[in-house]
């Protein structure tokens, strides 16, 4: 019988995104040997590929690269105090775009947080950026933790139907699909759109 991630990850690859495993210790590390992840930055994973990670009695947390090969896709992820952070966020963005925030693809991530993933029109999308950050003092130390960051190409997030296992913060939380399409359903938007949604995830920025 096909489990849920199994079912999940062969959803995402027949929607064009690259699907790989990520381990479920906790470290969101990729379970691949040396030198595969590239292999998946250039294809599809075959159904083969994704039985052998994901259809078996413990499977493997199911993982999205951004990028080129997944169709020009990025995911925007809010990670520290985003309970806080995104309703401001998305209030920002639907005062110059009222639509845009509810055509996106968001989910839920285990922290909580939330990933906010779309594909973008010219499919040139560049490398994992951090968009805002926030000075912590504790000690007597000045440390800078990432409050908002882009997966692009070459990043990868972790995607619904992966199994709870994979949690680092062992709070009993999964990657659960939140509101718009569905991940196997993400748009597309403009440039101009994305460059919106950057522009208002900076302005959280506490670190500059």
């Amino acid at each position: 019988m096909k489990n849920h991630a199994f079912i999940a990850a062969t959803t995402y690859a027949r929607a064009g995104l690259s699907v790989i495993p990520i381990r479920i210790d906790g470290s969101k590390a990729l379970a691949l040997r040396s030198g595969e992840r590239k292999t998946f930055e250039q294809r599809i994973a075959t159904e083969q590929e994704l039985a052998g990670w994901f259809n078996r009695q413990n499977p493997l947390a199911v993982g999205i690269l951004a990028g080129k090969v997944s169709g020009g896709l990025e995911c925007i992820d809010f990670d520290l105090d985003a309970e806080n952070i995104f309703p401001k966020f998305a209030e920002l963005v639907n005062q110059e775009s009222p639509n845009l925030i509810s055509r996106l693809s968001i989910n839920r991530t285990p922290r909580p947080g939330y990933h906010l993933v779309y594909r973008v029109s010219n499919r040139i999308v560049i490398g994992s950026t951090k968009l805002a950050c926030k000075v912590i003092f504790a000690d007597g130390k000045e440390t800078r933790e990432t409050v908002i960051e882009t997966r692009g190409e070459g990043g990868y997030f972790i995607a619904p139907g992966s199994p709870t296992s994979a949690n680092p913060y062992r709070n009993n939380h999964s990657w659960k699909h939140h509101s718009g399409p569905r991940l196997s359903q993400v748009p597309t938007i403009t440039i101009a759109e994305r460059d919106l949604l950057l522009r208002a995830a900076r302005s959280f920025d506490q670190a500059t």
